[in-house]
């Protein structure tokens, strides 16, 4: 799609925020202005939305521009290379935000909520359903997505799901005795359906290693004998 095209799909898309507009610069989109969540006038955001020139297969980068919000990660603001805020886990970024979704569906889904946890924090020094940082949110997303915690089934399930052997006449990889249509198939499709496999990938080399270590750590009870994995 021509920048062109794009620029005045995304302009009609957010016709609902009247504090935003979008331009081209550089042959990525803008959108910018002042961001109303819908908290009362006092609770405004300056920010900027990106996106590149592989949008929508890409995902929005986005920037609150005002200074309201520190530029640490304790507050949800990445630094470096990878600057801006971050609105969720990559797990559940495609999930609220589908690839050809209109671009008020992110606004809305994503960077509104954002901003509101913004001003939670600014009054209770705390955030409202927030996941860990790190792998330990990742590991807390998993134990609700599959319902089990052990890092071994979780394992498991991940590398059934690179190995694209989601079909529900199969046993399940969890190692229960039922066909994966009674057991955890409704989990491994919406992980195939959400997440690529890179992020995959890196989730179970992570647990991996976290069984790895659980191993090492009482090798000598279990008569160094490992689990295969």
């Amino acid at each position: 799609m021509a920048v062109s095209e794009l620029l005045d799909r995304i302009q009609q898309e957010i016709a609902d925020h009247s504090g935003l507009v979008a331009e081209e610069i550089d042959g990525a989109i803008h959108i910018t202005g002042r961001l109303d969540i819908g908290l009362g006038d006092e609770d405004q955001f300056d920010i900027d939305i990106v996106l590149d020139d592989s949008y929508p297969y890409s995902m929005p980068r986005t920037y609150e521009t005002g200074g309201r919000v520190p530029r640490v990660l304790d507050r949800h603001y990445y630094t470096g290379d990878d600057a801006g805020c971050c609105l969720c886990m990559p797990h559940l970024f495609r999930k609220r935000f589908p690839v050809g979704a209109p671009i008020s569906v992110y606004i809305n889904q994503l960077v509104v909520p954002y901003f509101q946890n913004q001003v939670h924090y600014e009054i209770t020094g705390s955030y409202v359903s927030e996941y860990a940082h790190g792998f330990a949110g990742i590991y807390e997303y998993y134990t609700e997505l599959f319902g089990v915690s052990e890092p071994l089934i979780i394992l498991r399930l991940i590398k059934a799901v690179l190995a694209r052997d989601v079909r529900g006449a199969r046993p399940c990889p969890c190692g229960g005795k039922r066909k994966q249509r009674k057991c955890h198939l409704k989990s491994m499709k919406e992980l195939k359906r959400y997440m690529h496999d890179g992020q995959l990938t890196l989730d179970a080399e992570n647990f991996k290693k976290i069984i790895e270590h659980q191993q090492d750590a009482v090798m000598a009870d279990a008569g160094d004998k490992r689990i295969s994995i």
